[in-house]
């Protein structure tokens, strides 16, 4: 019998249910090693392994803010790899990821990063209903504007709201003239940043991967290109960029693809 993707999907959530040792920090850092890496790759398979692991973290210690924040993050790296076929998969997964940020906030009420993520999957879901805008609208931009408040120089949130803020019509106060300073200002604080090496650190290759994104969708092409290569620069095998977005910036720029 032939296997689908939804299939392996589904299968893949389920394989992993079993517990894991003791929720601890080394059991998150290689969670999220392997979830970066996964991203890296461009693979829902193994991106719902990598969100297994943080699942069976969740189940030894549900009252870990950063494990249900894990958690969430394997959702919303998961929902935009998967084709039109597995809708009821990604609706899910939306749902879940939601949940997980809301039990992360409940134990720790200041995790700006956890609202900042709520905001994004919550966006993640209107791609599924897009009837919901007009009355989720509001309280993502809330919760956007709320993670923001509380970690102003959280290069993370600055990301997620400024690609929540991308993706959001300009009819509606989004945009790509407004996400740009929000995702410029990702890139410089993470420049800025001595380093992170907490458990749960990500985000620099995403800075840099949307800020192109942002340049491109304001047909700056050559800044696309720069972006694209910088994040190259740190990830050198990341299939997005390597296989579609940098080669999309630089048919531009040579002319042999049309202008947006």
């Amino acid at each position: 019998m032939k296997t689908t993707p939804v299939a392996v999907s589904l299968v893949l959530l389920a394989t992993f249910a079993a517990r894991s040792p003791a929720a601890s920090p080394s059991a998150l850092a290689i969670a999220m090693r392997d979830l970066e890496r996964a991203t890296q790759h461009g693979t829902p398979e193994e991106l719902q392994q990598s969100r297994a692991a943080f699942a069976a973290v969740v189940a030894d210690d549900p009252g870990s803010a950063r494990a249900q924040y894990g958690l969430a993050l394997a959702d919303w790296r998961i929902v935009p790899m998967l084709g039109p076929d597995a809708s009821d998969l990604g609706r899910r997964l939306c749902r879940e990821g939601v949940a997980a940020c809301d039990r992360a906030l409940a134990a720790e009420p200041k995790f700006a990063e956890a609202l900042a993520l709520k905001a994004g999957i919550q966006g993640l879901s209107l791609g599924y209903v897009p009837a919901a805008a007009m009355a989720l609208g509001p309280e993502i931009a809330e919760n956007g504007a709320s993670a923001r408040g509380m970690q102003p120089d959280n290069p993370r949130v600055a990301l997620l709201v400024g690609i929540n803020m991308l993706h959001t019509p300009a009819f509606a106060g989004g945009g790509p003239a407004r996400a740009r300073p929000l995702l410029e200002r990702a890139v410089a604080l993470f420049e800025g940043a001595a380093g992170d090496t907490s458990d749960m650190a990500w985000g620099r290759v995403d800075a840099y991967i949307w800020s192109g994104r942002c340049r491109a969708a304001m047909a700056d092409w050559a800044g696309a290109r720069e972006r694209y290569r910088q994040a190259l620069a740190i990830a050198p095998e990341h299939a997005w960029v390597k296989r579609s977005l940098l080669p999309e910036a630089e048919q531009h720029l040579a002319g042999t693809k049309d202008a947006r």
